[in-house]
């Protein structure tokens, strides 16, 4: 292996280690990052080198943090970007002769397939955690008093919510674990192109397809999501999931829609909207779980009017 690519490799793992490390000092804001460098590594170099970065990464954390913090950024770092760029870096040629490299689409649905995984180890921890309805009022109990004083109607307004809200906390936090890894491998692959060093060509957003079976699964997670007990709540967990997920579709038809237009303007409006208020994301997911029935990105994209 050439020594610039140890170099990338090491400074890779070191650099992860680190931004993860950083959740020790409290601020969580750079370890949202830690995949970053492997992403740029692996998408450089080749999974393989992203491995290496990531064995190299998990050594380091091990060295300033615990076990358990270890463990952590192997299951949710390290694992997850080695196999995204193993996937994202398949390739076959055409009859053409041309090659084909691994669809968005595919490599988005790859992400979901983990965050579901993560969203499920989560929510059996969480399950065990609060030990059910009785220990989750326990869990209420301990949060309310750190809210400050309140009157006896907020307060019972707050554990209404917080009873709400704290089953679904495995959902959330895999849906945002698969934003920023989508979030991350976008940026790492810009770095690798504007570097000369990618493997592949960047995909298009307006070219992302999710598969049907997102949408077909979306509506079962909605079913399960009615039963009572431990099946109803990890049916409420993989609802919040894909709605992420199929944000992302949502976001292809917008980007689509940009392109037949040529208007960026759209595009930034449409991010600024989203920032802004934040309800259009729930606009753009059902639009995403509607597209493989309506194909108003393939029809935005060949230029031919969507039915109404």
């Amino acid at each position: 292996m050439p020594i610039r690519i140890v170099a990338a490799v090491l400074a890779a793992g070191a650099a992860s280690a680190v931004l993860f490390g950083t959740t020790l000092t409290g601020t969580v804001l750079l370890a949202y990052f830690a995949q970053l460098p492997l992403f740029i590594v692996g998408l450089s170099h080749g999974w393989p080198a992203a491995a290496a970065a990531g064995a190299i990464g998990i050594v380091g954390v091990l060295t300033i943090g615990s076990f358990g913090l270890t463990v952590a950024f192997a299951v949710m770092e390290a694992v997850p970007v080695v196999i995204l760029c193993w996937r994202a870096l398949r390739h076959r040629y055409g009859a053409d002769g041309k090659v084909e490299w691994y669809s968005a689409g595919a490599l988005a649905t790859d992400a979901m397939l983990l965050a579901l995984a993560v969203m499920l180890v989560q929510a059996i921890i969480f399950e065990q955690f609060t030990g059910g309805p009785e220990g989750l009022e326990g869990v209420i109990a301990q949060i309310v008093p750190m809210l400050g004083p309140m009157t006896g109607q907020q307060d019972e307004a707050v554990r209404t919510l917080l009873a709400a809200m704290l089953p679904l906390v495995p959902g959330f936090a895999a849906a945002w674990w698969f934003w920023m890894t989508i979030v991350n491998g976008a940026i790492g692959q810009w770095v690798a192109q504007r570097g000369g060093m990618a493997w592949r060509p960047s995909p298009r957003m307006a070219d992302l397809e999710m598969p049907r079976w997102v949408s077909e699964f979306f509506a079962i997670a909605v079913i399960g999501s009615l039963f009572p007990g431990l099946a109803g709540r990890l049916g409420e967990n993989m609802v919040v999931v894909l709605l992420g997920v199929l944000v992302l579709a949502g976001f292809a038809i917008v980007h689509a829609l940009a392109a037949r237009s040529a208007s960026r303007m759209l595009l930034i409006s449409t991010y600024l909207i989203v920032i802004v208020f934040g309800v259009p994301l729930l606009l753009l997911a059902i639009a995403g779980a509607l597209e493989p029935w309506l194909r108003l990105r393939a029809r935005f994209l060949s230029g031919a009017a969507p039915r109404a």
